[in-house]
């Protein structure tokens, strides 16, 4: 019974928690220019590494960027990166 209570107490202070740790999620760091500039690292250091002829880390970044982005250019790009640096890698095995 007192195992019972105590779980119950601890998963009701859990849900009173989850509000405002939603809150200071959404105004911290997935605001829209973060995100943005985030993406279009990850297509910069995509490109970067597919010029070297890093194909494995170009599309992990390829990836990553199409992961996270929310502007349909840069979805795109990242789409292309992705795909290009998959034939690349299919046909070099």
């Amino acid at each position: 019974m007192k195992t019972t209570l105590a779980c119950t107490l601890a998963a009701a202070l859990l849900l009173a928690a989850v509000p405002a740790f939603c809150d200071t999620m959404s105004a911290g760091a997935s605001s829209t220019g973060d995100t943005r500039s985030l993406c279009r690292r990850y297509l910069a250091e995509g490109e970067k590494h597919r010029n070297q002829s890093r194909y494995e880390l170009a599309r992990q970044d390829y990836a990553q960027a199409l992961s996270i982005c929310s502007d349909a250019r840069d979805i795109t790009a990242a789409k292309q990166g992705l795909n290009t640096i998959e034939l690349l890698l299919r046909t070099m095995r």
